[in-house]
């Protein structure tokens, strides 16, 4: 809960802060298109801000929630009934899932870090597009697609929607 209340409290800060430096990006009054250059943040900004008092409403409604209900304890009395190849059995299972949750799954976010400074060095070397259709389907298998076709399908078309967003509607042009 504190985590969580942390969390917010620091996204509330930062959007507000990059809330604050959008407004030094050009508007649509000040360059020769439909939309400036400031409307993309400002906009991202706003849901961030609207989807982060979502969660803290959420937030402090689950913790009066479990304020208010008094805890079960699911293992009265099951010591007792099980034999001692379902305790066996039972011990071993919390063991794997200890495991599994060890492995390197418990490190994707360091892993994508690590890709997303790859993909920052690729756009260097590269343009937009090449890099982001190599970079969205390692991020995809990295957390968890293995539908083949729906990687393939969604890396492509994202990648030409961000390209067509900034491209020809804000008139943004990519590396």
């Amino acid at each position: 809960m504190k985590k969580s209340l942390v969390f917010i409290f620091v996204t509330y800060i930062v959007a507000i802060a990059f809330l604050i430096l959008s407004f030094e990006i050009p508007g649509s009054e000040e360059v020769s298109t439909l939309t400036g250059p400031r409307q993309w943040p400002m906009v991202l900004i706003f849901f961030i801000l609207i989807l982060n008092s979502i969660f803290l409403f959420n937030t402090l409604r689950n913790k009066n929630e479990m304020n208010d209900e008094e805890p079960e304890e699911l293992t009265d009395g099951l010591e007792e009934v099980l034999t001692d190849e379902q305790k066996e059995f039972t011990k071993n299972a919390v063991q794997k899932t200890e495991d599994t949750k060890a492995g390197w799954k418990s490190y994707r976010h360091y892993i994508l870090i690590g890709l997303m400074l790859v993909y920052l060095v690729l756009l260097t070397f590269t343009n937009f597009l090449i890099a982001t259709i190599i970079f969205f389907p390692l991020c995809s298998i990295l957390m968890g697609e293995r539908n083949k076709i729906t990687i393939a399908v969604s890396s492509v078309l994202a990648t030409f929607l961000v390209y067509g967003l900034f491209e020809h509607l804000l008139n943004v042009p990519l590396p």
